[in-house]
């Protein structure tokens, strides 16, 4: 008698939309591409591809649960006229699913956003903007004048960081402790090839004497961060540097930005 293999009680269970963004100005709100994916249509942020170009590229991941006792199943959503593809729905178990998709997209036009909690997956990109929290939800593609209520849910209580991501994964990032800030602003050289390596990392500060340094945030707690003093901001240069991200503006010449790399 073949004895059965238990199954690893630490699958998780996945359920992925894979898409290309088209070059456009359409806003790509996941839960809105789920809509139309669901209903078999194509919605105008998306870009139609040729599946065939990529090749076998999910056989590592369906390798890869059923060598961890999971399940994979794809399905290829293609439009009628054209016969290419809008998007393909991949289903399925693995105990590290998120790890898996986020190798496996790395470095190709592909993004992948996950149906269970509608967040784009790891090194997938978003279309236009994300802001991302440490506790919160991110909100995707919003507007200019959100930027003002999404800093102000930045808090060292329980919700210390905030980062506004664009489409190329360049980023502005900031950390709040007691109504002062440190705010970081980082590009890549070759946004395909997003490494550390690659990365150009800077602390905004203001243009004062900047002896000493000062710690934000609680110093019994995991949330502070040493930085000179003249790197603790206020809400406004927050804000200032955040819209001209948005804007997609060098960084702002009123600050001094030294180089964290």
């Amino acid at each position: 008698m073949t004895k059965l293999k238990h199954p690893n009680p630490r699958l998780i269970d996945f359920d992925y939309f894979v898409w290309k963004w088209a070059e456009n100005d359409e806003k790509g709100k996941p839960n809105d591409v789920f809509a139309s994916l669901m209903r078999g249509k194509f919605h105008p942020a998306l870009q139609l591809f040729q599946s065939g170009r990529y090749g076998d590229l999910f056989n590592p991941f369906s390798s890869a649960c059923f060598e961890d006792g999971g399940t994979f199943y794809q399905e290829q959503i293609k439009d009628k006229a054209t016969g290419f593809t809008i998007a393909i729905h991949i289903i399925g178990k693995h105990s590290n699913p998120n790890s898996v998709i986020g190798k496996l997209l790395q470095n190709i036009e592909l993004e992948a956003c996950s149906v269970l909690d509608g967040q784009m997956t790891r090194d997938s990109l978003p279309k236009q903007y994300c802001f991302s929290f440490e506790t919160v939800s991110p909100v995707y593609d919003f507007e200019y004048d959100e930027l003002p209520a999404l800093i102000g849910s930045i808090n060292n209580r329980d919700n210390a960081f905030g980062i506004l991501e664009d489409a190329r994964g360049h980023y502005v990032q900031a950390y709040e402790g007691e109504s002062r800030y440190s705010l970081e602003w980082a590009e890549w050289r070759d946004w395909q090839e997003r490494t550390w390596l690659q990365r150009d990392h800077f602390r905004a500060g203001l243009k004062q004497s900047s002896k000493g340094t000062i710690r934000l945030g609680s110093q019994t707690s995991y949330r502070n961060v040493r930085i000179n003093c003249n790197e603790a901001i206020s809400f406004a240069d927050v804000l200032t540097c955040f819209q001209a991200f948005y804007r997609h503006e060098p960084k702002p010449s009123q600050y001094v930005w030294r180089n964290i790399n």
